[in-house]
């Protein structure tokens, strides 16, 4: 007798990555509202529109690039990068392979730095624990979620995702029905934050922010191996994007209701639910805010430990033991870094990177991704099609 085996709901792989990729977009600057502000809400009632132009931005480039992984099965960036820019010039390919290398070695250890401080920020101010306590939980999380690749990291992902998602929106009622009255001020008024230009506010917000988000786009490179079909490539980006941009806004007109007040502080969403007469939501809050802050940790970490984890195999023969060392060394960086505070890391930190990521990744993808999409499957073509023909005899 054949034995039947109970049919399990298998989440589409499509639906796992973008999860994954909203759960790290809700790490340090996402949950704590300190994005928002920063890239949309302190320039006002335009940020009911912008951050949708930002993530229509990151969706296309998110496609482009993750179409381009599937079909030269990348496992890490330096595929990618080898292969993208210049793949028949071996010097400028290796220049674009240590440019990645140092975006994702720099973006590791800024997201390490802004995470560890909003940890250590949220537990001293907020959670009444000892700063090294719940920065030795984060580090034993990111450390496990991280060593154990990428099928855990999207089953993680994806279980704290739904969490996210109800809490954001319990959180933004919440918050809305406080401040509703303010937040149809600042629309029906068309408030803009004092001293900004057109440029500032209406203009530049959405590629600026695409730039710096394109700049953390390693570790769905790394996971993109789950991805088999080209259906699965456009549901991560459309539902990705879409997620994203949805929880964005949640949280987003919740704390501009209060404009311009939160404009100067670091965690405006825990400040606007101070103002909220909800204690039980609020530590929930938190304590979402505090896993969101390990995935994030986690995800920014995983594109560097598997792109290095391959040296060393002579030394430390155990894989496992190997992306654990070096996620070790990365955490302990990022710690030191955080020692300079939440904000500074933040803006300071992903205002460079994304500098450096529009010009070399958002839009060389964007403008020469298409091309290079074509290269590949015509390539695709030519080569199924000499294998289908018969040998020619001797």
């Amino acid at each position: 007798m054949t034995k039947s085996k109970a049919h399990k709901f298998i989440l589409p792989a499509g639906i796992g990555l973008g999860c994954t990729w909203f759960s790290s977009h809700c790490g340090s600057g996402f949950a704590t509202g300190k994005s928002f502000m920063q890239y949309f809400g302190q320039f006002g009632w335009t940020s009911v529109w912008t951050p949708v132009v930002a993530f229509a931005i990151i969706g296309v480039a998110t496609y482009i690039m993750l179409e381009f992984c599937r079909h030269i099965k990348a496992q890490h960036y330096k595929d990618f990068a080898a292969e993208f820019y210049t793949p028949n010039i071996p010097v400028t390919r290796r220049i674009f392979i240590l440019f990645w290398d140092f975006l994702g070695v720099s973006g590791a250890l800024i997201g390490a730095g802004a995470t560890f401080a909003a940890i250590g920020e949220l537990v001293s101010q907020y959670l009444n624990l000892p700063y090294f306590v719940g920065v030795g939980i984060g580090v034993l999380l990111i450390i496990l979620v991280t060593v154990f690749g990428a099928k855990v990291m999207i089953r993680f992902a994806t279980t704290l995702s739904v969490c996210l998602i109800i809490l954001i929106l319990a959180v933004s009622i919440a918050g809305l029905a406080n401040g509703s009255g303010d937040l149809g001020k600042v629309l029906g008024e068309r408030m803009v934050g004092e001293g900004y230009s057109f440029w500032d506010a209406y203009i530049a917000p959405g590629p600026v922010y695409a730039a710096v988000q394109m700049s953390n786009v390693n570790y769905l490179i790394a996971l993109s191996g789950t991805l088999i079909t080209k259906k699965d490539v456009k549901t991560t980006a459309v539902f990705g994007a879409a997620l994203n941009v949805v929880m964005m806004l949640c949280l987003g007109l919740m704390v501009l209701s209060y404009f311009p007040a939160l404009n100067n502080e670091s965690m405006p969403v825990v400040t606007a639910l101070s103002y909220v007469n909800q204690p039980i939501l609020t530590v929930l809050y938190q304590l979402m805010l505090f896993f969101a802050l390990v995935t994030t940790g986690a995800t920014i970490v995983t594109n560097v430990v598997s792109r290095f984890c391959v040296f060393g195999a002579q030394y430390v023969p155990s894989e496992p033991l190997r992306r654990a060392i070096l996620t070790v060394v990365l955490v302990a960086l990022g710690i030191w870094l955080s020692s300079f505070g939440f904000s500074a890391v933040l803006v300071t930190g992903y205002n460079f990177l994304g500098s450096l990521a529009g010009p070399v990744i958002l839009l060389p993808i964007l403008i020469l991704g298409p091309y290079r999409l074509y290269q590949i499957k015509k390539r695709e073509a030519g080569n199924a099609v000499a294998a289908s023909e018969p040998a020619t005899p001797s």
